[in-house]
């Protein structure tokens, strides 16, 4: 997941997923998981499904690329 600054909100978080094998879950499951096992105030506003998570060249999940996606 990503924070990030929006004028008319304050702060909107973005959450970035990958599935592997099967098939993509409704936004109505992906909600109800958040809620059910996420405080109130870190529930993502938006979803994002990719292939693969952007990594840096030291293989870790590139945050500032999924930054940019937001």
């Amino acid at each position: 997941m990503v924070a990030h600054a929006d004028p008319a909100a304050g702060v909107r978080i973005t959450a970035f997923l990958t599935v592997g094998g099967g098939e993509r879950p409704s936004l109505i499951a992906l909600k109800r998981f958040c809620a059910e096992q996420l405080p109130d105030f870190m529930m993502p506003d938006r979803f994002v499904v990719l292939d693969a998570l952007p990594r840096t060249s030291t293989d870790k999940t590139d945050y500032q690329r999924l930054l940019e996606m937001t």
